[in-house]
């Protein structure tokens, strides 16, 4: 089981579902204070009990959006716009790259 960090409304959640699960506070108080359905409660309950905290946690955190730009490339343009296209603006700055060396952003 790997380490599960969670932040600060995470161990909110976290709480109410201990409550809700020892039979301290109704299922129905506690999906109102999670701002969910009874239903959806269930399923996170379900989900708690299967993977623990690990269930709180969003499935893509700590992973790369699939429409970043890489890295090397996004070093490369801040490189271009302080240096050679110093004074672009925005507008200019995608369409210059584009046009000259190549590399194509939006705006």
């Amino acid at each position: 089981m790997k380490d599960v960090i969670l932040n600060q409304r995470e161990q909110a959640r976290l709480q109410a579902l201990n409550s809700a699960m020892e039979y301290r506070l109704p299922r129905a108080r506690t999906a109102e204070i999670l701002g969910i359905s009874e239903r959806q409660l269930r399923r996170v309950l379900a989900a708690y009990r299967r993977d623990a905290a690990a269930a709180l946690v969003h499935g893509n955190r700590g992973r790369q959006p699939r429409n970043a730009i890489p890295e090397v490339v996004a070093a490369a343009v801040v490189s271009l716009a302080r240096e050679k296209y110093a004074g672009f603006n925005h507008s200019h700055l995608a369409e210059a790259p584009a046009e000259r060396e190549g590399i194509d952003l939006s705006r």
